[in-house]
């Protein structure tokens, strides 16, 4: 018995140290790609969507301090897309997280139930039940110049976060910080250096070009006051009224479509059955995993009745596996059934059609939308698509009624939109949609009626970025192109 149970604790030890190289090289790996950025956007996916490597979480977010303000702002989010500040449930979810901002402490649900027998009444526990989430940790991203925003992970799984998982992920949390105060000074550091290495030639100028200094010293007045007061800070193009641009509704497991419960112009609302995929392939999953846990755990009774400590080792390791792969099949069980995210009306063209087909993981399958509320959409120049954030304010005029236009704000900004290819037959494409990049606008006040069809031209207010921004940005693009000169 002590040499069985010298090996069973040796195997257990290798077993554990295994486990903790592997856990650290992904953690370095993780650390290594968010260090190496500097692009804002870029950090906050790759932390939102990488940490996930380390825990077992269902859910991640992240929330930053506005600039000149004391309120928080969702960020990113993963999976879900792009945050949406009309969402009920994202608007608790940033309540929740400024909460722990203000603690400035890591605060760990591990079980919504335990909580609930305590506080019923707790804003965590109403959010945790209407998410259908059973646990949740959150910490704050904080260095020397304050506090930056927040990291929060939820879990379907109760006490999802070990301790030497909370140690890695607040690791990782700590590096967040600082990629994502690098990336924010980064952003406003290059046009100064520019400014500045341009200020240096005029000074060496007007030692004995007096003339010449003078235009220069207008010139760089002209483009500083443009840089730095508020004016000229829009994007400006092309408009066109849709009604047909909605929210799309995306597998979140693979499959075949089995049945599909609506037809195009259906009313629906939020919750409601829209489509099912084929269940036959996980639940085949689903009994293959518990009949390999049970063959597991058979093994190990046999083996610590045989005290052969080596192949309970083995069995005790593969059931590891099995009881995730059961876990897996359990939660992509739960989600062959497609439902409503929004109230509105099905826009997908013949869902009829899309019985028995297979489509992969993160497909739009269907696409719903309100058809009382318009949507504008913007075309874009591609230079400039990354300045256009959603929330910004818009105006525009339209061509069949001269001087009357509407106001809205940027809800979604991407390629231009068009029923997906998955839903469509092959070589059907939609020929109304513009090309190239695209924002969606919603509509807040309008001076007339407005009718699908309708275009004009519209701006949307980009108060971060300059003109003179713009145009250094298109000079360096040039200079790149046709002569090869790159400036970092």
């Amino acid at each position: 018995m002590a040499l069985a149970a010298s090996i069973a604790a040796r195997n257990a030890r290798l077993l554990e140290t295994e486990s903790k190289v592997k856990e650290m090289g992904t953690l370095m790996e993780i650390s290594r790609q968010i260090t190496a950025s500097v692009d804002l956007d870029q950090v906050m996916d790759l932390v939102v969507n990488l940490t996930g490597d380390l825990v077992e979480s269902s859910f991640t977010a992240i929330s930053l301090v506005a600039e000149g303000k004391d309120n928080l702002f969702l960020a990113a989010i993963a999976p879900g897309g792009t945050p949406d500040h009309r969402s009920s449930w994202q608007k608790t979810l940033v309540e929740l997280m400024d909460q722990v901002r203000k603690s400035g402490k890591v605060v760990y649900v591990a079980d919504v139930k335990e909580l609930k027998a305590k506080d019923p009444d707790s804003l965590w526990v109403k959010y945790l039940e209407e998410r259908g989430a059973v646990a949740a940790w959150s910490i704050p991203l904080t260095d020397d110049e304050g506090k930056l925003g927040v990291l929060w992970m939820e879990s379907e799984e109760a006490k999802f976060m070990s301790a030497g998982s909370a140690d890695m992920v607040s690791i990782i949390s700590t590096q967040a910080t600082v990629s994502l105060r690098n990336a924010s000074l980064f952003h406003r550091i290059p046009f100064a250096d520019v400014l500045g290495k341009i200020s240096q030639k005029g000074q060496k100028l007007a030692s004995g070009w007096v003339r010449l200094s003078l235009a220069a010293g207008i010139i760089l007045s002209t483009a500083y006051g443009l840089h730095v007061l508020p004016v000229f800070r829009s994007v400006s193009g092309e408009c066109l009224v849709e009604s047909r641009f909605g929210q799309g509704v995306y597998l979140r497991v693979a499959g075949r479509v089995q049945d599909s419960l609506v037809v195009e112009g259906q009313k629906v609302k939020t919750g409601a059955v829209l489509a099912q995929l084929d269940d036959l392939p996980i639940r085949l999953k689903l009994v293959e995993a518990e009949s390999k846990l049970a063959l597991l755990e058979r093994q190990i009774v046999e083996a610590k009745a045989a005290s052969d400590a080596a192949a309970m080792s083995r069995a005790i390791i593969e059931r590891i596996a099995a009881q995730a792969e059961l876990r897996q099949a359990r939660r992509e069980i739960k989600q062959v059934v497609i439902r409503s995210p929004i109230d509105g009306v099905v826009l997908t063209p013949r869902p009829a059609e899309l019985i028995g087909r297979d489509f992969p993981v993160g497909s739009e399958l269907l696409r719903i939308a309100n058809p009382e509320q318009f949507t504008i959409v913007v075309e874009l120049p591609e230079e400039d698509v990354l300045d256009v954030k959603a929330g910004q304010l818009v105006t525009g005029v339209l061509r069949s009624r001269p001087g009357k236009g509407f106001r809205g704000e940027v809800i979604h900004v991407g390629r231009a939109y068009s029923v997906p290819a998955e839903a469509l037959e092959e070589g059907v494409t939609d020929t109304t949609a513009p090309e190239g990049f695209v924002a969606e606008v919603k509509v807040l006040e309008r001076d007339v009626a407005l009718l699908p069809g309708m275009t004009g031209h519209a701006s949307i207010s980009t108060p971060d970025v300059s003109v003179m921004t713009r145009w250094w940005r298109r000079l360096v693009n040039v200079g790149a192109f046709w002569f090869g000169i790159t400036i970092d």
